[in-house]
């Protein structure tokens, strides 16, 4: 082993022993709010420290820059390689408990109660397959990642530079979304404009910030008919041969119509010790 290496595996042990993040260089750059319990935060690092983060140096910078009060959900992390930051949603960790405790509290509306002894209120979630209840909380998770930011000062890698910060997801759309109660679900778009998205779910319908969309899970069927006609046309006028510009998007449905898998950020790279 070169006298190199095992100095950086001194110092990856010395870091560890602190309790600090194996990568130094991460600082959070910017903050995009969706809620008060949901929001994007971009995180920037240095380059010349290494190459983009991996998921495990990721949640390690969350937890500890935010202790457990903000959880990163790594399944919406998306690389930005020209702007040397990563975007993830984050959310504010909210304590839980079984949806049968609600037999010892005092119902307050519909769908939430209030704990007698500590007045608490809490809120009834319902996934679909199974019901709980997440704390109400008055804490602002933006407010809270914000103020990291202004703690560590810098400015780097900010929202409005990255080419687009949601997937473009249009009606019809499968898709992974973070629920108001922050479950994520995998729903149908009912509706979308540039700030809300409508999206059908276990029976349900959500109204969410269009920011919240995860992942374009399968394009509707007359979506990418759609989109297949409009890129024949452009092909075919850029290049002057239709039979060619036939050729270049015949892979984008199968002969039902019905969509392929599109992928829509690019992926982490995976480190050795990540969280399963």
């Amino acid at each position: 082993m070169s006298s190199s290496n095992r100095m950086l595996e001194k110092l990856a042990a010395k870091t560890a022993a602190a309790g600090l993040p194996a990568r130094s260089d991460m600082y959070v750059a910017d903050v995009q709010r969706i809620d008060n319990t949901k929001c994007r935060v971009m995180v920037g690092y240095n380059t010349q420290s290494g190459a983009t983060p991996t998921v495990a140096q990721l949640e390690n910078f969350f937890e500890y820059a935010f202790g457990n009060k903000v959880v990163a959900q790594t399944s919406s992390a998306e690389a930005h390689i020209r702007e040397s930051a990563i975007s993830v949603m984050a959310t504010l960790n909210v304590p839980t408990r079984a949806y049968s405790d609600i037999n010892d509290m005092i119902r307050v509306s519909s769908n939430s109660f209030m704990d007698e002894n500590t007045h608490n209120l809490w809120q009834v979630v319902d996934t679909g397959s199974v019901k709980y209840l997440s704390r109400q909380s008055d804490e602002d998770v933006a407010d809270i990642v914000e103020a990291r930011k202004a703690k560590n000062g810098k400015r780097e890698a900010r929202f409005e530079n990255v080419r687009t910060a949601a997937p473009m997801a249009l009606a019809g759309d499968q898709v992974k979304f973070m629920s108001p109660q922050n479950v994520i679900m995998l729903g149908e778009v009912s509706s979308i404009s540039e700030a809300k998205a409508v999206i059908k779910a276990n029976g349900s319908s959500y109204s969410i910030d269009r920011h919240a969309i995860l992942q374009i899970v399968e394009r509707s069927g007359s979506n990418l008919k759609s989109e297949k006609s409009d890129l024949q046309d452009y092909f075919a006028t850029a290049f002057g041969d239709a039979g060619f510009a036939k050729e270049l998007t015949k892979d984008m449905a199968n002969d039902d119509g019905m969509g392929e898998t599109v992928p829509t950020s690019q992926p982490l790279p995976r480190g050795s010790k990540d969280k399963k």
